[in-house]
């Protein structure tokens, strides 16, 4: 007698497993994307609003922008400690606690951006600071060729830009 193999074998129908897998990380795909756009999420707030909404957003966090007010920088730099006001155009003040390396362009008089954790007393416990430095840009005074001049001293060149063949050395 001759002994015949008996495995099962699929008749023409499709497996149901790869659908299960594709749908699988479609799902969690689609997950990670939602959660993600609600994690960590930080409040934009001008100075003005966020001092009438503060005891609501006590210990939430929240992006705000300001000058440094003149003669409110408070602490020692080098222990990274430092509090200072920051005002809007109208006069609104906050008050904030930096406790890491300031950026070299901080001082008073200058516009920055905080990052940070509402406390009370109208403190924001700033965890990122940019201090946006002032204006490098020319006042639009310059003929074209003053400003390509000013572009290529201070940069390779401007898109396209080809410069002059070296002048040829004698005797070469």
């Amino acid at each position: 007698m001759v002994a015949h193999n008996t495995i099962p074998r699929a008749t023409g129908t499709k497996s149901s497993f790869f659908p299960a897998i594709v749908a699988i990380i479609v799902v969690g795909a689609v997950f990670l994307i939602v959660s993600s756009s609600f994690s960590g999420g930080v409040y934009d707030y001008e100075i003005k609003a966020l001092r009438v909404d503060w005891n609501s957003m006590m210990g939430a966090e929240v992006k705000v922008s300001g000058t440094v007010v003149p003669g409110s920088i408070r602490g020692d730099a080098a222990k990274l400690d430092i509090t200072f006001d920051v005002q809007d155009a109208e006069g609104n003040k906050i008050s904030a606690h930096y406790a890491k390396v300031l950026p070299d362009p901080f001082a008073e008089n200058r516009e920055v951006i905080l990052e940070g954790t509402v406390k009370e007393n109208y403190l924001i416990e700033a965890n990122k600071m940019t201090v946006k430095c002032p204006s490098r840009y020319q006042d639009g005074t310059m003929s074209e060729e003053e400003s390509q001049k000013y572009y290529r001293e201070r940069h390779v060149g401007p898109p396209g830009y080809q410069p002059d063949p070296a002048p040829a050395v004698p005797g070469s």
